[in-house]
């Protein structure tokens, strides 16, 4: 694998309370053309669309922990798909 081939995209480092500059936890890695999107808090799903990419690009979710800043919009990714 090549520096190329990873992709790290911070989409939020913030906690559960709202903040204008900083959207809560979520990382999407790319890697190799896989989408990996590591906890989803409140404003990811609204943080990928700003970085082009959908929910149906996604290939898999891991959750760090089950903390609502980081599994905050779990349930609109499972209604949505």
């Amino acid at each position: 694998m090549s520096p190329n081939d990873l992709n790290v995209t911070i989409l939020g480092s913030g906690t559960c309370v709202p903040s204008l500059k900083r959207s809560s936890c979520s990382i999407l890695l790319d890697v190799n053309g896989s989408k990996l999107l590591f906890d989803s808090g409140p404003g990811t799903m609204k943080r990928l669309l700003e970085v082009g990419t959908t929910i149906f690009d996604i290939s898999f979710i891991f959750y760090s922990h089950l903390h609502p800043d980081h599994t905050g919009e779990l349930v609109t990714f499972l209604f949505a798909t």
